[in-house]
């Protein structure tokens, strides 16, 4: 009888656990709940608009979609949740490199100079040809909600000043795990290899990488200042950013549901473009405090990614961009 009353309790118990766990149970009375993760740090400006999200989110699905944000890839590294997102386990991610090395058109984000400003990209992404590209995705398992930002790219490393593609010989440069991106930090000369963005402090630390390449934000929230000398001011990518979704997830969705994510999205993507170029000189300034600072030579870096777009396998898509971005 005893061990009866004892299973009883330890049933109940678990009963009550699981329900502390549950998806719907901490959402009091929301219909829906998913995960964001995205790879940086708590202190950054994407982890600050992810949550302005998941709060519009909320708002615009009055109350019945709760989004809950998990920032420094606590769900995993960025190619764990890509594969997630494909077969279900997870929901929504910021990221793009991982997700444009799926269809190599879409590399066409990661063209070194493409785009000298944020007004001209904004023109970009309204193009019927670019929405036709971002379909492509769906057959991988993966919708794309927004265009988010990450910002432009510049390089750190603590060995030199890189001014010209040629002072990167010998630098082993960490990249994200994107094939254009090594490529082109090939044809610059460097020694490039990727590395997960959670696992890059500590390389950088332990002097595995020379350098590095990220925006502004990243370099100054993730404190890589502490662990490099030099920021040269490259700017060698616009590095734009998604709002992806799991296909599966956004199917199981209905119109009003879809309808709320997508204007939470978008509304997030005109903040970020919006706020980046005061972003940009807000963390540049912190950085000049910590990091000695070069100007570079763009023609040289530009004359350099030349292949890059040589071997561009969608011309057409390549000849768009180029008209959109001039």
């Amino acid at each position: 009888m005893r061990d009866s009353t004892v299973l009883i309790a330890v049933v109940a118990a678990l009963t009550l656990l699981s329900l502390c766990y549950s998806p719907l149970a901490t959402a009091g009375t929301a219909q829906f709940q998913f995960g964001l993760a995205h790879s940086d740090s708590v202190t950054s400006n994407h982890h600050r608009l992810a949550s302005k999200f998941a709060e519009l989110a909320d708002k615009y699905s009055d109350g019945r979609i709760k989004i809950m944000v998990y920032p420094g890839g606590q769900l995993g590294n960025l190619k764990t949740v890509v594969e997630g997102l494909q077969i279900g386990t997870h929901d929504l991610v910021r990221t793009l490199d991982v997700i444009a090395a799926l269809l190599p058109e879409s590399d066409a984000f990661n063209l070194p100079y493409l785009f000298p400003d944020r007004k001209r990209f904004e023109r970009a992404i309204a193009d019927p040809v670019v929405e036709k590209l971002l379909d492509k995705f769906k057959a991988k398992g993966i919708v794309i909600v927004s265009w988010w930002e990450n910002g432009f790219r510049h390089m750190t490393n603590s060995a030199r000043p890189i001014r010209r593609p040629e002072d990167l010989r010998g630098l082993k440069m960490r990249t994200p795990p994107n094939p254009a991106r090594i490529e082109m930090f090939r044809l610059f000369g460097g020694n490039p290899a990727p590395l997960p963005y959670e696992e890059l402090y500590s390389a950088l630390q332990q002097r595995v990488f020379d350098g590095q390449e990220n925006p502004l934000n990243n370099i100054r929230t993730s404190k890589f200042h502490e662990v490099q000398k030099y920021l040269s001011l490259t700017s060698h990518v616009y590095n734009p950013q998604w709002l992806a979704m799991s296909r599966i997830k956004w199917d199981g969705l209905p119109e009003w549901g879809r309808a709320a994510i997508k204007r939470a999205g978008d509304e997030v993507g005109q903040m970020y473009r919006a706020e980046g170029q005061a972003l940009d000189d807000e963390d540049l300034g912190f950085l000049k405090r910590y990091l000695e600072v070069n100007e570079v030579d763009f023609a040289a870096f530009r004359k350099a990614s030349q292949p890059l777009y040589d071997k561009f396998p969608d011309k057409e898509l390549l000849r768009r961009l180029l008209e959109l971005a001039s």
